[in-house]
């Protein structure tokens, strides 16, 4: 019986991750913003791209701060390296901004209808790709969040809160391999 049910249920496009317009299958509700909501975005652009050459982290706190980072440094992916011989350690680049909870409500909001909180995260986890791709690590409204995926409405949604932060993408992209102090 079991085994009917589970046929059904996988015919029906239950088991599939991905709605037909390919947005990821998702809950959808309305956001309260607290002070301890927060989003963690990885964003690792394709290798062809020009406009953002190196991996980028938005971090969203319910608190109204956005901090943005980015570069070849190991500090990047590790605050707490300590390898300050390595050739990119001073290739690292950051900003911030403060913005109202009004604001980040309406952030979280669009990440939200988007897909950001899957009914099947598991199965939207997938392998690197040549696509441009997101880790989404996240707790907002008491739901905790882990995904990493290059579905494109998503990756498209984390690119335009990059935006805000072109002019150190851009300072990034100029320094190449120099160190900065």
């Amino acid at each position: 019986m079991l085994s009917v049910v589970l046929a059904v249920a996988f015919l029906q496009g239950c088991a599939s991750p991905i709605a037909k317009d390919g947005r990821i299958k998702h809950e959808q509700y309305e956001i309260e913003v607290s002070g301890l909501d927060w989003i963690e975005i990885a964003y690792y652009p394709s290798e062809a791209n020009t406009e953002i050459p190196h991996t980028c982290f938005l971090s969203i706190y319910g608190s109204g701060e956005i901090v943005f980072r980015t570069g070849k440094s190991p500090r990047l992916t590790n605050s707490f390296s300590s390898d300050t011989e390595h050739p990119d350690w001073n290739h690292y680049f950051s900003d911030r901004m403060h913005m109202s909870t009004k604001e980040i409500q309406e952030i979280y909001q669009y990440f939200i209808d988007e897909g950001i909180v899957a009914k099947n995260p598991v199965a939207v986890s997938k392998q690197v790709s040549g696509n441009p791709s997101i880790r989404v690590a996240a707790n907002i409204g008491r739901r905790k969040i882990n995904m990493f995926t290059d579905n494109k409405y998503l990756v498209e949604l984390t690119e335009e809160a990059l935006e805000n932060f072109s002019h150190v993408i851009r300072q990034s992209s100029a320094t190449g391999n120099k160190d900065f102090l």
